[in-house]
């Protein structure tokens, strides 16, 4: 029994060294991995920035008004435009029909009420539910199987949406920067602004969070993981050694995001609906009118909110538990205590 145990072994370690090999030479496992990365992880904006050009005004649309089919062919000349990636064609759009919290709430297997489910589907918008799907085939499904790319579609539309704010808030300093201030009239309310709590003030705050969020989770999470995933691949030796280090790279990404605490996101997202609800406040200012037409009191209540909400996640990063075990980094709350400052 001893020699049949140490020869199913040998066998077994033979196989899978074999389709170790088959994968990553043949079916050029490495270069799907940095397309996955390309896309899903949004290692460059290029692409993002072509595609929310050509299907923000679809995306703006209720979730279930959506074209799916417009969308496809925006995405595909998107990909067209910008990428020599050999394996884009085999990126696909996907439309969920719940919002990044429900899908952790799922992943996480955590109870919620039918009634809030429809609730959410009901408000949520294109860009809310918008992500990324990949065809992938046999023996390649192996590794970047169902499990596996649910995890980057949480990353990527975690960071689609950062983006997209980011964008958002860009786009209203553009609009009302130039054609107010060469027009600046005497106005009977009081105008704020050089003072600290003054629209473009901020704005000016609001987007150093998102940015700061978004070079966080890029190069200080995403990127450093990465390197080390690189490195673990030189040293498999077998295909679960290969599952288990992609895995790790993958649920070390989410943890470091904040997307394995429905506390934390539940956090950011009250944060992310603040700036779009000033983004939208500064947005139906008239075009000849400026920032500081925006009256004192919203922008204090604005203000005041913001300042609040940040302070609360600042102490819910605090009470989270340490790196978890299997973890490449260390130190990660501090981190993330400074995307605040």
């Amino acid at each position: 029994e001893k020699d049949l145990d140490e020869t199913l072994e040998q066998a077994y370690k033979y196989a899978s060294e074999i389709l170790l090999d088959l994968i990553i030479n043949k079916y050029h496992l490495i270069e799907r991995f940095h397309t996955l990365k390309h896309y899903f992880l949004i290692d460059k904006g290029d692409y993002i920035v072509q595609f929310m050009d050509s299907a923000e005004d679809e995306l703006t649309k209720r979730a279930r008004d959506i074209d799916e089919n417009k969308i496809q062919s925006l995405l595909d000349v998107s990909l067209a435009i910008t990428s020599d990636d050999q394996y884009k064609d085999d990126v696909r759009i996907k439309m969920f029909h719940y919002d990044l919290i429900s899908m952790l709430e799922r992943v996480l297997n955590i109870e919620s009420s039918s009634t809030l489910n429809d609730t959410v589907e009901l408000k949520l918008t294109g860009l809310e539910s918008f992500s990324l799907d990949y065809d992938v085939k046999w023996p390649i499904s192996l590794v970047i199987n169902r499990n596996c790319l649910t995890r980057y579609q949480m990353l990527f539309r975690f960071l689609f949406y950062i983006k997209y704010i980011e964008r958002l808030l860009c786009n209203v300093w553009r609009a009302h920067k130039n054609g107010g201030r060469r027009r600046r009239r005497g106005r009977d309310r009081k105008r704020m602004t050089t003072k600290p709590n003054g629209a473009a003030y901020l704005r000016h705050k609001m987007l150093h969070f998102v940015q700061n969020l978004l070079y966080y989770m890029s190069f200080e999470v995403i990127e450093a993981h990465w390197h080390t995933f690189e490195n673990n691949l030189k040293k498999v030796t077998n295909i679960d050694e290969l599952l288990q280090y992609h895995l790790l790279f993958l649920d070390n990404c989410l943890r470091d995001c904040m997307l394995t605490s429905v506390h934390l996101l539940r956090h950011i997202h009250k944060i992310m609906a603040t700036c779009v609800m000033f983004a939208n406040a500064m947005d139906n200012v008239d075009d000849d009118d400026d920032f500081d037409s925006l009256p004192g009191a919203v922008v204090v209540s604005f203000n005041n909110n913001f300042t609040e909400q940040l302070r609360q996640l600042l102490d819910a990063i605090s009470k989270e538990d340490g790196p978890v075990q299997g973890s490449t980094s260390g130190g990660q709350q501090h981190t993330l205590t400074n995307i605040i400052h």
